[in-house]
């Protein structure tokens, strides 16, 4: 198609050249025919000046010359002036000629399939543009570094091996279905096992009323609702333990007055938090009859007409509630990790005497969320507040757990957005645009429940409770620095340092039996980001 509406531009062109020189020809050929007549009109040069101090006697009686009579001038002949006309009848004809073909290059063109490549992937049209399918795929490269031997010398069951391991890796395949529903499939090929990540239809009849069934995020957690990559850090806060990776479900939800309201309420399977599966023998999939209820409303005020200088403003809040009913050999339990992904909090398993500790009946989450983006700066915070029913033995107890972030971040070169930072313009060095250049900073906390601990009575192995204080802290908090290199916003490159404090989760004093705190985790990562 393109090369044949280049020929179609070039055999226009020519036409036009063809006619403009056969014009200018024929007049050529006017303008010579008519020389001669032009030449006879002229007055003869007078005689030639007679000699200075001559005087030239003038007769008294002396008569101006009669003006010489100028002919009229002789019309081109006959042949020049239809050889005009012929060639700008031609020139007309092709013209025509190429309208028609041009106008049918258009015609095939929307009855063909299109291709087409972006930032957002690579895109195969169908003619009546209401059916696409787009390519994308997402790689993260990252290296890990503990800095400090004694990061957990003395907790011989963690690992903090330093790395460089692929984070991310998977390829999308998304689109859109006669215009009614968009699909998306994202497996992560990362670590020992594959995942599928995403793989949802989502039926949008009404901007304001779309349903959302398959593997999806749900609405729990405004920094995991980013995408990967938008966030300016390497791995998320401490909070996001307290909310499910993904899960499966069917969620009506859509936009409301222009997006200045969003809405989103769905019933879920009921994914462990930090997890992006049910986990134990069924990976996706429900252990029993058990559901949650997860809902969310989220108001962006200044979408609305007139608002847009006020920059971007996102405040709403997210709930959910369910059943849990998980059995000693099927615990459904949560673990949380830390920034290098070291677990830092588990519940007990099964021993000799005691069985391992199951989620018992309900969990309730409440996840007040915002952000604000202006010019080049941009802040997000949010809350994260979950009490979950646990049994071990005959023993149940409802744990309260609570977290928490805030970060802010700044651009040079670009503006940062939910989405990500926004380049003012791409990498190209031949006029002076080298990206965007973001940093960042975040402050996290975790909090567990003091109850999941037994300490009544000091033990080197605490095998009492649901939770061994010498194994799993009570408490987390850090701070995060961020600096990120955005060359384009398909392509980034991330440093950051994040330095973790911890309560408990060391081994038990030798003398009072009481559990140490962990090691403070200090670590330095760098990451190269691809997303397209």
């Amino acid at each position: 198609m393109i090369d044949e509406r280049s020929l179609l531009l070039d055999a226009r062109q020519s036409a036009r050249q063809l006619r403009r020189a056969g014009v200018t020809g024929s007049l050529f050929l006017v303008a010579m025919a008519a020389l001669p007549t032009i030449a006879f009109a002229q007055t003869p040069a007078p005689d030639a000046t007679p000699p200075a101090g001559v005087a030239q006697p003038v007769p008294p009686d002396a008569v101006p010359p009669a003006p010489v009579p100028v002919p009229a001038p002789t019309p081109p002949p006959t042949d020049v002036l239809t050889h005009v006309q012929e060639s700008d009848q031609r020139s007309r004809i092709t013209d025509r000629r190429l309208d028609l073909l041009e106008e049918k290059l258009d015609k095939a063109a929307k009855e063909s399939p299109s291709i087409g490549a972006d930032e957002k992937g690579f895109l195969l049209r169908s003619a009546d543009r209401r059916s696409f399918v787009q390519l994308r795929g997402l790689l993260q490269i990252d290296t890990r570094w503990f800095l400090g031997n004694d990061t957990v010398s003395n907790n011989v069951s963690f690992n903090d091996s330093d790395s460089i391991l692929i984070r991310r890796f998977r390829p999308e395949i998304g689109g859109t279905l006669v215009g009614l529903a968009d699909f998306l499939f994202s497996p992560d090929f990362a670590g020992a096992a594959t995942t599928v990540f995403d793989a949802y239809i989502d039926v949008h009849p009404f901007p304001w009323l779309r349903l959302h069934v398959g593997k999806f995020k749900t609405p729990l957690g405004l920094e995991r609702l980013q995408s990967e990559g938008a966030y300016p850090f390497i791995e998320r806060a401490l909070d996001q333990n307290l909310t499910p990776g993904r899960d499966i479900g069917a969620a009506l939800q859509g936009d409301i007055a222009g997006g200045i309201v969003n809405y989103s309420v769905g019933v879920y399977d009921g994914f462990p938090d930090n997890a992006n599966n049910s986990g134990g023998a069924r990976p996706d999939g429900d252990t029993d009859h058990a559901k949650d209820f997860i809902g969310r409303l989220f108001f962006q005020p200044f979408k609305a007409p007139g608002l847009a200088d006020l920059g971007s403003l996102g405040v709403g809040i997210a709930a959910s509630t369910g059943n849990r009913k998980g059995l000693p050999g099927t615990p459904l339990t949560p673990t949380f990790t830390s920034a290098g992904q070291q677990t830092i909090f588990s519940f007990l398993p099964a021993t000799a005497t005691l069985s391992a500790t199951f989620v018992h009946l309900r969990e309730t989450h409440l996840n007040p969320q915002f952000f604000y983006y202006q010019g080049q700066v941009g802040v997000l915070a949010e809350y994260v507040w979950v009490k979950q029913g646990v049994q071990r033995q005959n023993t149940t107890a409802d744990l309260t757990h609570q977290a928490y972030h805030v970060s802010a971040s700044y651009a040079f070169g670009g503006r940062p957005s939910y989405d990500g930072v926004i380049p003012d313009q791409s990498f190209d060095p031949a006029t002076g645009h080298l990206g965007a250049l973001e940093i960042a900073v975040r402050y996290d906390a975790l909090k567990l429940d003091s109850d999941s601990f037994d300490r009544s009575t000091p033990t080197a192995s605490y095998a009492n409770g649901f939770a061994n204080p010498t194994a799993s802290v009570s408490k987390a908090q850090g701070w995060t620095g961020a600096v990120v290199y955005s060359p384009s916003r398909t392509l980034r490159f991330y440093l950051n340092f994040e330095q973790t404090f911890f309560k408990d989760g060391g081994a038990a004093d030798a003398t009072t039996k009481l559990p140490t705190d962990r090691k403070t985790e200090n670590l330095l990562f760098a990451r190269a980001h691809v997303k397209f």
